[in-house]
């Protein structure tokens, strides 16, 4: 029996090669670049692929020191349906993201925008205190300790009401995949369009009548 051409495999694998090795590292920092595919990069950045936004709303803003942002829990998000069954509450993983998500729009537009991607680098003093359930919001402080061109540190506080449900330390660092390839440009520019245009859209529906919640006092690591 005559072999199988290869070609048509070769083709799919040129068509989806990595952009990016996945043993490179943000400059500076232990924090692993997975393969960035480009066709698969654009469309995420462009909408295409399902991701979680865990922050919906802008409620306050100072620049560069603090930013208050809400996440509106609904019953519409499937996740809830096994977190748990009968009990649907906001999975504190996701709680934590918030956190991250909002000190990350801080950074971004303390630095206007330089950095394609803000991911975190360290979480320490993480603290449970309430759950968040579906008709709650989750009002999500960060109180910036540090933000350099590099990496920033962070205070935060999510609460419901008068409840304090998740308390932490955050440390994030700040990269573009340039750092590890000049060819991923465009791929950076794509990211920091598609930032910009929410960041507007957020400060078009600013909700600044919900209480914000009071600076973080997280436990010490």
């Amino acid at each position: 029996m005559r072999p199988r051409s290869a070609a048509p495999l070769r083709n799919i694998r040129r068509a989806f090669t990595p952009i990016c090795l996945s043993k490179s590292s943000a400059a500076g920092t232990n924090i692993p670049l997975w393969p960035v595919r480009s066709r698969l990069a654009q469309r995420a950045l462009k909408g295409r692929i399902v991701k979680f936004i865990l922050v919906d709303q802008l409620i306050s803003h100072e620049p560069g020191k603090r930013l208050v942002m809400a996440k509106n829990v609904t019953m519409a998000e499937e996740y809830l349906a096994d977190h748990f069954p009968g009990f649907p509450v906001l999975p504190g993983v996701m709680m934590l993201e918030a956190a991250v998500q909002t000190a990350a729009w801080l950074v971004r537009q303390h630095s206007n925008f330089a950095h394609s991607l803000i991911v975190l680098k360290e979480a320490r003093g993480v603290k449970y205190s309430s759950f968040v359930a579906p008709g709650q919001t989750l009002l999500m402080a960060a109180d910036a300790i540090e933000i350099t061109q590099t990496h920033s540190s962070f205070k935060i506080k999510g609460t419901v009401g008068t409840a304090t449900a998740i308390q932490a330390r955050l440390e994030l660092a700040h990269v573009n995949l340039t750092q590890t390839d000049p060819a991923l440009a465009p791929i950076d520019q794509l990211s920091i369009n598609a930032q910009r245009e929410r960041w507007q859209i957020f400060t078009q529906r600013q909700t600044p009548a919900l209480a914000a919640p009071a600076p973080a006092q997280a436990a010490a690591g």
